[in-house]
C-alpha cells in the first residue's frame, strides 16, 4: 500500500479514497493485514477512521502485532494496596457492515471467521442470524429473504465469545431489531440458549454497544434516540401482557401452583394454548440444569432487569403458551407439570369474586 508508505500510517477512509479504481480497496487491505503487510489499530469498529499501517519487517515486533481495543485494566502490581481493579468489559464489539452485492467478501476477512451475529438488509426487510464461522455463515448462507442491500456483522474483537453466547446474543439483537420496527424481521424468534443473568447483562451491554455503533453510522436503529438504543425493549414482542389493575382479572381460569418455600404463583388459563402469569405471582430466583434454554433464557433477561431477593414478582402478566411453560419458569426446573396447577375457583370457570379474592 503506497498510500500506508507516504506517511507511516494512514485510514481506512483515505485508502477507499485514493483507491476508487479498484473494487474493493478494503477486502484488500484486510487480506494484506491476514499476511502481516499491514497492521490496524482497532479502538472500536473497523470504520473509516481505522488506522493503517506499514507493519514491522520483524514479524515478532509489537508493531506487526494488531492493537486491539483495551479497557484501559491496571495490573495489580501497578496499584496501590489500598486500591483495586474490577476489570472493564467482558466483550470488545466490533461491528462491520458491506454491500448485499459483496457478501463473500465477509468469509475473507479473518478477524470474522469466528462466532458472532449479523444482519441482511433489504428495502423492506431484514434477517438477524448467528454463525459459529459467521464471516462465512454470511457468504454462503442460503437465509430466506431476497434482494439483500447491505449487511452488518458483529463480533468480539477478543474473540472470547463463544457459539452459545452468540445464540444468546442473537435473540437479543433479534428482539431490539422487531422492536425498532424499521424493517419487517423475516425470522421468527431465536431459541437461546441456557444462560445465567450474569452473563446474559455481558452480552446485552455487547449487543447494545453494537446497535449504538449501527445508529451512529446510519445502518439501522435510526428512528430512536440513542438512549433508546442503549436501553433496548422492555421484553420480547407478544411477552408481556396489556397492562391492567391489580383488581381487574383476566377472563379465564385462574389457577395456582405451590412452589414450595411457602411461594405461590397465580395463573389465569385462557386457552390450552395462551396462559398468564399473572402480575404479583412468585418466582423461584434459581434455576436448575434441567430447565430447557429458553425457560433459562427468559429468566435471564427478567432477572437482568429486576433486583435479587428471596423470589422474585412479576409487575406485568407474562404471556406463555402452555402451563407447563409457566410452570418451568415459575420453579426453574421440570420438576412441576401441567397437574400441578389447582383453581382457586373449585366449580370451575370464572368467577366473579375471584378478582377481589387474588388481590387480597
Amino acid at each position: 500500500m503506497i498510500i500506508a508508505d507516504e506517511t507511516g500510517c494512514t485510514t481506512i477512509g483515505d485508502i477507499v479514497a485514493k483507491r476508487s479504481d479498484h473494487p474493493d480497496p478494503v477486502g484488500a487491505a484486510m487480506i494484506m493485514v491476514h499476511l502481516t503487510i499491514l497492521v490496524v489499530e482497532l479502538r472500536g469498529p473497523l470504520d473509516a477512521h481505522t488506522i493503517v499501517q506499514r507493519a514491522d519487517p520483524d514479524p515478532e515486533s509489537e508493531k506487526s502485532k494488531p492493537t486491539l481495543p483495551s479497557d484501559g485494566d491496571a495490573t495489580a502490581a501497578e496499584l496501590p494496596k489500598t486500591l483495586q481493579c474490577l476489570g472493564g468489559a467482558a466483550f470488545a464489539t466490533q461491528v462491520f457492515v458491506g454491500a448485499g452485492s459483496d457478501r463473500r467478501n465477509f468469509s475473507r476477512v479473518d478477524l470474522l471467521r469466528r462466532p458472532g451475529i449479523y444482519g441482511l438488509i433489504s428495502k423492506s426487510s431484514i434477517y438477524i442470524g448467528m454463525g459459529g464461522d459467521v464471516g462465512m455463515r454470511v457468504a454462503t448462507g442460503q437465509q430466506p429473504i431476497e434482494d439483500v442491500d447491505s449487511v452488518f456483522v458483529i463480533v468480539d474483537a477478543r474473540d472470547t465469545l463463544s457459539i452459545d453466547d452468540a445464540k444468546a446474543a442473537e435473540r437479543m439483537l433479534w428482539a431490539r431489531v422487531h422492536a425498532a420496527r424499521e424493517r419487517q424481521v423475516v425470522n421468527g424468534v431465536p431459541d437461546g440458549v441456557t444462560i445465567d443473568a450474569e452473563r446474559y447483562s455481558d452480552l446485552e451491554a455487547f449487543v447494545a454497544r453494537a446497535c449504538l455503533t449501527l445508529r451512529q453510522h446510519d445502518v439501522f436503529f435510526t428512528y430512536s434516540s440513542a438512549r433508546a438504543v442503549l436501553a433496548g425493549p422492555r421484553g420480547e414482542p407478544g411477552r408481556v401482557g396489556p397492562l391492567r389493575p391489580l383488581d381487574a382479572m383476566p377472563r379465564a381460569d385462574v389457577v395456582e401452583l405451590n412452589l414450595g418455600s411457602g411461594l405461590i404463583a397465580l395463573a389465569a388459563r385462557q386457552s390450552e394454548q395462551h396462559w398468564v402469569l399473572l402480575q404479583g405471582a412468585e418466582v423461584k430466583p434459581e434455576t436448575v440444569r434441567s430447565a430447557n434454554a429458553c425457560t433459562s433464557y427468559l429468566r435471564a433477561s427478567w432477572l437482568h432487569a429486576g433486583p435479587g431477593g428471596r423470589s422474585y414478582v412479576p409487575t406485568r402478566d407474562l404471556v406463555f403458551k402452555s402451563g407447563s411453560a409457566v410452570a418451568q419458569f415459575c420453579t426453574g426446573s421440570k420438576g412441576k407439570s401441567l397437574a400441578a396447577w389447582r383453581p382457586i375457583d373449585p366449580d370451575g370457570g370464572y368467577d366473579p369474586g375471584t378478582a377481589a379474592l387474588v388481590a387480597s
